[in-house]
């Protein structure tokens, strides 16, 4: 049932709103006032807002903009209400980010049409993205991650899943050096001259593929193209690669910028790449509570433990601070840099590694979200 939040400080307009759009199939929720309603707005994810413009406190025009540049509420869908008729309220709104602006006292049939557009319109949006976005970071640099992801990505097309392999470490990606793969552009390029728009032709020009039939899209940054690289550009970016594989594994660093929020907080799957040593164990709330302040939920969150020791004796643990265990990985430095120096993932080098085993069994508990 799609969720449509109201936000007015008049009880008679909420009950009025609800009244209408009940009926139509919609769980309606209210808030009173501007900040209760971006608080609602971001704990409950409603498929619409409607938003009265004179609210206490913070007004409909302010609510609007802070909903439009908070990561897990830019894309709700938002019909202002006001009785302010002037065009210039409306192109206010608008600008502000509204997807309609609707003149009190609202005709029923208008606000249910248009509420009915805007929630199949974003529905129809979730729904077309076919893939399951999986973002892969360190909770502490060095553990691994990039090796993880390009291992763990390989696996998966072996198992006949299409997959696509995206690295978002700008300025330090290692990726294609460890697949043995050539890359002359950078996704950061994509939205040059597209009056940011990208389809998904322009993405898979800019694709190479892998003989283990992995797909690279890099994202390397060179200075000049950094600009591009913002939250609203990855988030389309991540849009459109959901549709052109099963699995999308992302790598990004293990300190997260704008560019690689967006990646998290559109993830179906977050994993936390965490040294198995107890020191490291002991910040995983530390890692989870930073995370959730970006806006990732910590109920897509899961872990993968790496154990660079091999003194680490209960690989049987299912969970840590309440996120699941995908799995363990023994990380064995010289089978590793042997790979590194063939630059041939170490999966494909040494198949018959505990590594190897390792990261089938993490393929195989991923690709169960399909």
């Amino acid at each position: 049932m799609p969720k449509i939040l109201v936000v007015d400080d008049d009880p008679a307009g909420q009950r009025l709103i609800k009244y209408m759009l009940t009926p139509e199939g919609y769980e309606v929720i209210t808030a009173s006032n501007g900040i209760l309603g971006l608080q609602m707005a971001t704990q409950q994810s409603p498929d619409l807002v409607v938003l009265d413009i004179m609210l206490p406190g913070l007004d409909g025009f302010e609510v609007c903009r802070r909903l439009r540049e908070g990561s897990n509420t830019e894309n709700i869908s938002i019909v202002m209400l006001s009785g302010k008729s002037q065009e210039t309220d409306r192109d206010t709104g608008l600008k502000m980010g509204a997807d309609a602006y609707l003149i009190k006292p609202v005709d029923r049939q208008e606000l249910i049409d248009t509420v009915n557009k805007l929630v199949h319109e974003r529905i129809g949006v979730v729904k077309q993205r076919q893939g399951n976005i999986v973002t892969l970071i360190g909770a502490r640099g060095g553990v691994g991650t990039s090796t993880i992801s390009t291992n763990v990505s390989i696996a998966l097309a072996d198992k006949g899943y299409s997959t696509l392999l995206v690295d978002l470490s700008p300025s330090f990606s290692i990726l294609a050096d460890m697949m043995g793969l050539t890359v002359e552009h950078s996704a950061a390029g994509l939205f040059k001259g597209t009056g940011g728009v990208i389809s998904p032709s322009l993405i898979k020009e800019l694709i190479v593929d892998h003989p283990s039939g992995v797909k690279l899209l890099w994202a390397d940054v060179f200075p000049e193209e950094y600009g591009s690289m913002t939250r609203e550009n990855v988030d389309q970016l991540m849009q459109e690669t959901g549709n052109l594989s099963k699995f999308v594994i992302v790598d990004v660093p293990a300190s997260p910028s704008d560019h690689a929020v967006a990646a998290l907080t559109a993830a179906d799957i977050v994993v936390l790449v965490v040294g198995a040593a107890k020191e490291s164990l002991e910040r995983i709330d530390t890692s989870v509570t930073r995370l959730s302040r970006f806006g990732v939920n910590r109920t897509n969150m899961k872990l993968i433990l790496v154990d660079r020791s091999g003194n680490v004796n209960n690989r049987t643990v299912s969970s840590v601070s309440g996120l699941p265990v995908l799995g363990f990985v023994h990380y064995c430095d010289s089978e590793c840099a042997e790979a590194e120096a063939k630059n041939t993932p170490v999966i494909l080098s040494s198949p018959l590694s505990k590594i190897a085993e390792d990261i089938n069994i993490i393929a195989t508990e991923i690709s169960k979200f399909e």
